[in-house]
């Protein structure tokens, strides 16, 4: 099989030796933008696919195709069958969605709030962005100028933890459940791990954040 590295460098290569190039047909495009759009749960009409350039002799109309790559950014490479060897040509995926954008210029370590948001109709390289109404009081990191896409790492969801807080720890399945009531160690957001100790006892347990002051209690290996 080949590696991801090769089968990259492999498309970069053939993208630059042939100067015949060729559209990618229309069967193939809306393949992989279908399965673009399940992985991000997005209705597949909405994605939209940026292709590199593709050596026209390589492509039928043959639909089987391997998706690779996590869509960072929007981009993925797709692993084509081909009369000698799989070609791997690179793509950009994006979603046309009407997204939060920054109203205004807002300082770096400033809260966002409705005014500072609006919202514009545009093509959004990589999966959807967090609705509007769920940004009130995020963080912003980095400074942002008029016009700039509101998403992390610019900006965060608030901590909703901070060292020092009682956190309870909290597992269940069927009928049994556990608590744990610990001293959070650091300041974690949402969805994020955080460790705490527990007073009398050695170590310290973790727990996915699920709000302010509670945790789901989890294995140091699912962390």
């Amino acid at each position: 099989m080949i590696s991801f590295g090769r089968r990259c460098a492999l498309a970069l290569v053939l993208a630059k030796s042939v100067s015949a190039q060729a559209a990618v047909p229309k069967a193939l495009d809306l393949a992989v933008a279908r399965r673009v759009a399940e992985s991000w749960r997005v209705p597949a009409e909405r994605v939209v696919l940026e292709w590199s350039l593709v050596p026209g002799t390589v492509l039928g109309t043959d639909s089987v195709f391997q998706l690779l790559g996590r869509g960072v950014d929007g981009w993925f490479v797709a692993v084509l069958p081909a009369p000698r060897a799989p070609v791997a040509i690179r793509f950009r995926a994006g979603v046309q969605d009407s997204v939060a954008v920054a109203a205004r210029a807002i300082l770096a370590g400033s809260r966002i709030r409705g005014t500072d948001v609006k919202r514009e109709l545009r093509t959004h390289w990589g999966p959807k962005v967090t609705a509007l109404e769920e940004m009130e009081g995020w963080e912003v990191r980095f400074g942002l100028r008029e016009g700039d896409l509101l998403r992390p790492p610019a900006v965060m969801p608030p901590q909703v933890i901070q060292t020092g807080d009682i956190v309870r720890f909290r597992w269940g399945k069927d009928n049994v459940g556990i608590e744990v009531v610990g001293i959070a160690l650091h300041p974690a957001r949402r969805g994020e791990t955080v460790r705490a100790r527990i007073e009398g006892r050695e170590g310290e347990v973790r727990g996915v954040v699920e709000g302010p002051g509670t945790a789901r209690l989890v294995n140091r290996s699912e962390t």
